[in-house]
């Protein structure tokens, strides 16, 4: 198999959690942090922490916004972080759905007419990726998503007779919330796809020659699942960018926050 197969396939299966459709969408907190996969948790608690880091800060601010003041400069200082993580899951989903893509195209080519080299690729990808995750993107959106519910939830929403301001904010805050959440509900969802169809693939590769329609089977419907998705995917993430980074804009003239490309969450 090539490399270049194989670095795809070390992120193919995203973090494989149930993200259930509710009116209003929440973050989401493990019932057990210690039943977690070790890499899940690290990118869980990086995104929780980040969302906790300066809570304390954010009394002051909402205060001042109460109290009728300008508090533009600090707000926008503020939200650096949570527009930090949320390019940072965006580069990540960027980088992401194209490998996936690539894998199932190359899970196409290698059951048509399958030779004896394509079989032998088609099982060592199947078995490759067949328990790889990519937590990045998913866990930092849910982190900015804390983020957000936060400073509603412990301040904002606690502020008696709220003027024109606090009520905008608010109004902002849970649009933004909702904005992130969605972008990593959307991700999940087309992820739940993948690893349905890579635990169907697992059995049916150790005899392809006796199991091969079923194996197109599968392959051509992670296609048309991928092709349908893919976009969304990418459009969600790219708009949770696009709807932070416009408030945060909107705070007055200052740089834009460029985010040095971290190492990747995928698994080698």
């Amino acid at each position: 198999m090539s490399s270049k197969i194989f670095a795809c396939t070390a992120a193919v299966l995203l973090c494989c959690l149930v993200t259930t459709t509710l009116a209003v969408r929440d973050v989401w907190h493990p019932e057990n942090i210690e039943d977690m996969r070790p890499e899940a948790r690290e990118w869980y608690e990086t995104g929780v922490a980040n969302a906790e880091e300066g809570l304390a800060d954010f009394g002051p601010i909402s205060a001042a916004i109460a109290n009728g003041e300008n508090a533009n400069a600090a707000l926008k200082a503020h939200m650096e972080s949570v527009l930090a993580h949320v390019i940072d899951a965006n580069q990540n989903t960027m980088e992401l759905v194209p490998n996936l893509i690539y894998l199932v195209e190359s899970f196409v080519e290698w059951t048509r007419d399958p030779s004896l080299a394509d079989k032998a690729k088609l099982k060592a990808a199947v078995w490759y990726v067949k328990d790889k995750r990519d937590d990045k993107s998913y866990f930092l959106q849910n982190g900015a998503g804390f983020w957000f519910k936060l400073r509603l939830d412990n301040y904002l929403r606690k502020i008696e007779n709220p003027n024109e301001a606090v009520l905008t904010l608010i109004e902002e805050f849970a649009a933004l919330q909702e904005s992130v959440l969605l972008a990593r509900d959307t991700l999940d969802n087309a992820a739940q796809i993948h690893v349905e169809g890579i635990a169907l693939l697992v059995p049916l590769v150790d005899d392809i020659d006796l199991n091969l329609r079923q194996i197109q089977a599968v392959v051509d419907w992670l296609k048309v699942e991928t092709d349908n998705r893919a976009g969304d995917v990418l459009a969600k993430s790219e708009l949770s960018v696009i709807d932070v980074q416009s408030k945060y804009d909107s705070l007055g003239n200052s740089k834009r926050v460029h985010i040095s490309k971290r190492p990747s969450s995928m698994v080698a």
